[in-house]
């Protein structure tokens, strides 16, 4: 069940989260009204809108990255562990020390493959706002959608593409050096 939301096809996700963000759907009535506050209109607002994005989009991601963390700490030796607990190291200091330091190149895969998942929701965007309201959801992956398909000014549309890519290679770069590993 975990692992459902990666295997729907992405054309239900964000009809599904539609449904779900409308004012009298189930995040406002089991979240949102229960804490106190009045219902929000998470597609139609300017200030709702990104985090319904961040929201919906994550939940298409996280059982993919949940995925490839179990399988960086199938990697981890349990010996290191042990030699840890031997010298007296604390749960949180085998965590920091041990797990950490060795989930350094799954942690760089994560945040790159979450990267670029994320830089493509585009079905997201046409599908919930389409840009909408008062263009608060509009990305770059839009930008070039609609120059390209729908205004056939393919100049721009390639120019927001090699912008795209300068932005992912420019992160994943930063993550490489951030999660670098020194072995």
């Amino acid at each position: 069940m975990l692992f459902f939301p990666a295997i729907i096809p992405i054309i239900v996700v964000p009809i599904l989260w539609q449904f779900l963000f409308h004012p009298y759907g189930l995040v406002n009535t089991a979240v949102v009204q229960p804490l106190g506050f009045e219902p929000i209109n998470w597609l139609t607002s300017t200030g709702a809108v990104i985090p319904a994005f961040i929201i919906s989009t994550s939940w298409r991601i996280v059982p993919l990255c949940i995925v490839i963390f179990l399988a960086g700490l199938q990697t981890i030796p349990e010996e290191l562990y042990e030699a840890a607990k031997v010298d007296g190291a604390s749960m949180l200091h085998q965590f920091r020390y041990v797990t950490i330091p060795r989930l350094k190149p799954t942690i760089l895969v994560v945040v790159v493959f979450a990267m670029t998942l994320t830089a493509k929701n585009l079905v997201f965007m046409l599908v919930m706002t389409n840009g909408g309201p008062d263009n608060a959801s509009r990305t770059l992956s839009l930008f070039i959608y609609e120059m390209g398909f729908r205004f056939s000014r393919f100049g721009y549309a390639s120019a927001g593409a090699i912008v795209l890519l300068v932005l992912i290679i420019i992160l994943t770069a930063i993550s490489v050096r951030i999660f670098r590993t020194d072995d």
